[in-house]
């Protein structure tokens, strides 16, 4: 059962610095649709979820580089011009290889799961 974002705070967390935003003031031209971040209690993976209503996979973009997701998108809607928007987010101790994305009933869906160095593991101790 995924934990909303009370157990994964994005300024506290080992996993994300907060999110980075290539604008910070909304413009004619742009759009800011609702994120969120969740995480896993027990995998500890993540899942970053917006509400991206109207769009399809055509209008949106995701990419990783040097280990941040960026998510940007373009809505165009009857006699305006198009709006668009970007999120990025930094994919620290996360395993970037084996991101699935998902669109359904307008929410974009990315699981991101923790990279294997990152879980935690039992160290035997040797008495001698």
């Amino acid at each position: 059962m995924l934990d909303f974002y009370r157990e994964f705070p994005l300024s506290s967390s080992i996993f994300f610095s907060s999110p980075l935003r290539k604008s910070t003031s909304a413009t004619a031209d742009s759009w800011e649709p609702k994120f969120w971040t969740l995480r896993d209690p027990d995998t500890r993976d993540v899942t970053v979820m917006g509400s991206v209503a109207g769009l399809n996979e055509k209008d949106l973009k995701l990419e990783v580089l040097d280990n941040v997701l960026r998510i940007s998108g373009t809505r165009h809607l009857l006699g305006q011009e198009a709006q668009s928007f970007e999120r990025s987010y930094e994919l620290s101790k996360l395993d970037t290889n084996a991101i699935k994305a998902t669109l359904k009933d307008g929410i974009l869906t990315v699981k991101i799961p923790v990279a294997e160095a990152s879980k935690p593991r039992t160290v035997k101790l040797m008495t001698q």
